[in-house]
């Protein structure tokens, strides 16, 4: 049994690679029982329009949703 990791946090900018990333830091939490994982995502001001106006948390989440669900699947 391992112990728990710091948790792990991930920026995403719902590019390529910040999928990868969530996906990594998943996997690693999931051999670590008891981490965590944040996903964080942050503008600068002036904000430049990386998602439609609206975007909700909720839809950055279900944007992530099949990484997350794959990895807890593993």
């Amino acid at each position: 049994m391992t112990l728990p990791l710091p948790p792990i946090v991930v920026g995403s900018d719902g590019s390529p690679d910040a999928r990868r990333a969530l996906a990594w830091a998943l996997e690693v939490a999931a051999l670590h029982a008891g981490t965590r994982v944040h996903l964080v995502r942050a503008l600068g001001l002036p904000a430049l329009p990386l998602s439609p106006p609206g975007t909700t948390v909720r839809d950055l989440l279900d944007s992530q949703a099949d990484i997350i669900t794959r990895v807890d699947m593993q």
